[in-house]
């Protein structure tokens, strides 16, 4: 995509003809950045955050986004006995934890991803599981 490049507070901001990105701190983004978002994308956000800061990020999420936007968000699932993360396994029970009621969560699709990096099975993993999930709000 062709987009233009530039700053906005703390953020670099990418925009396109349908999307813009802010790369920056997400604690920092406001309710006013996302004004006219549509839907939340979360790749690799919560799986990234330890345990003890979750709760604040769905928080913050649920708070920044409007009212009524759906979110898609992939998950992982694995031991975290014999792998710390990052990335971290983040159960499905734990995202709708977070945010039900607000949301209904479904599970969209759970593939088994061990064999897809060598290294997971060195470490000791016997499953390695990648969940993506629809959060519509209610």
């Amino acid at each position: 995509l062709d987009y233009d490049l530039t700053r906005e507070e703390n953020f670099a901001v990418y925009r396109s003809t349908n999307i813009t990105l802010y790369q920056g701190d997400f604690m920092h983004l406001h309710a006013g950045h996302l004004a006219h978002c549509k839907l939340v994308y979360d790749r690799a956000s919560i799986v990234a955050i330890e345990s003890f800061n979750r709760n604040s990020y769905s928080r913050h999420l649920l708070q920044i986004i409007p009212k009524g936007i759906p979110i898609l968000m992939v998950t992982l699932e694995y031991d975290q006995s014999i792998m710390k993360g990052p990335p971290y396994s983040v159960p499905v029970e734990e995202i709708k934890g977070y945010f039900e009621p607000e949301y209904t969560v479904t599970n969209l699709i759970t593939n088994e991803q061990i064999d897809e990096r060598e290294k997971w099975r060195e470490m000791g993993l016997k499953s390695f599981r990648e969940t993506a999930l629809s959060l519509i709000p209610r």
